[in-house]
């Protein structure tokens, strides 16, 4: 099914997408070539998968446990939606928002639709933080937890509210907008899905030592980080202001052509057989099917 939703347009879409990242990455790397940057990340950087370029020094170290930094992060995400809702309903902001731009009120349907999508995505993020591998530190925890409010939810919520901005989008909701919403439903499924599934499995002392292949991971190694990059999609389009647009591409050419190949790398070294089965078993790395 997941393999039979991604041979479209939009996996062709994604695919071309990442090609691009990868185009700028090596023209980069060519103009200014760092030969000890480059030994620094091939032997003193531990890979991580955390889906953001901040947690690039993090550990790999299976199922994490019950951590102080780790709550504060989960519950700090879940109180996102209350300032939203605030936001939507009872004009918090009003004022200093309409410092930067003129101010029009949603449809009651737009806010529907943005608070269940606020909702979703603070609850799974919530779960995230709370399963996903690698150290989380508290002061890293609260940055990751204000960077998301900032640019994820401010984005299109508070951005759709500023009518004089570019592309800003008061009006009736349309079939872009049901598509984007069930575009974040979907990434936040193989995101944070992926990463549940793989907490369960490694929490199971039979399963030390093993790779998790199973579940979602079994249509992509990096099936999570193809999450990461179809919430940025959904974002993209429903995004009304340039500035914020313009954040994504960062975050995308890190995780996947710096984050995902230096990962791959470690895992192979660290799982020798096991991992090169894994890669004959699931050839594809993001795009099940294409790539």
């Amino acid at each position: 099914m997941i393999s039979s939703i991604y041979a479209g347009a939009g996996g062709t879409l994604l695919s071309h997408y990442l090609s691009i990242l990868y185009a700028i990455g090596g023209h980069l790397k060519t103009a200014h070539p760092d030969p000890s940057d480059q030994v620094a990340r091939e032997t003193q950087r531990e890979p991580v998968t955390m889906p953001t370029f901040f947690f690039r020094t993090a550990e790999l170290k299976g199922a994490p446990g019950l951590e102080a930094s780790r709550t504060v992060s989960a519950l700090l995400h879940l109180s996102i939606p209350i300032v939203m809702y605030n936001v939507l309903y009872n004009g918090l902001c009003h004022d200093l928002l309409s410092s930067f731009a003129s101010i029009s009120d949603l449809s009651p349907q737009r806010k529907q639709l943005y608070m269940a999508l606020d909702i979703f995505y603070s609850v799974r993020w919530a779960v995230g933080v709370m399963v996903m591998q690698g150290e989380l530190t508290l002061s890293i925890g609260v940055f990751v937890s204000a960077k998301h409010f900032f640019f994820d939810e401010c984005g299109y919520i508070i951005g759709s509210m500023m009518i004089n901005t570019w592309g800003a989008r008061t009006g009736e909701l349309n079939i872009r907008d049901y598509a984007c919403a069930g575009l974040m439903i979907l990434a936040g499924i193989l995101q944070h899905g992926s990463e549940l599934q793989r907490w369960l499995f490694k929490r199971d002392p039979r399963n030390m030592g093993k790779i998790h292949t199973t579940g979602l991971f079994r249509f992509a190694r990096g099936i999570n980080h193809t999450g990461h990059i179809l919430r940025d999609f959904a974002h993209v389009l429903l995004v009304p202001i340039l500035f914020f647009i313009m954040f994504y591409p960062i975050a995308d050419y890190d995780l996947s052509c710096e984050i995902a190949p230096a990962t791959q790398k470690h895992m192979k070294k660290k799982y020798g057989e096991q991992w090169d089965k894994y890669e004959k078993q699931t050839p594809w790395l993001f795009i099940p099917g294409i790539y």
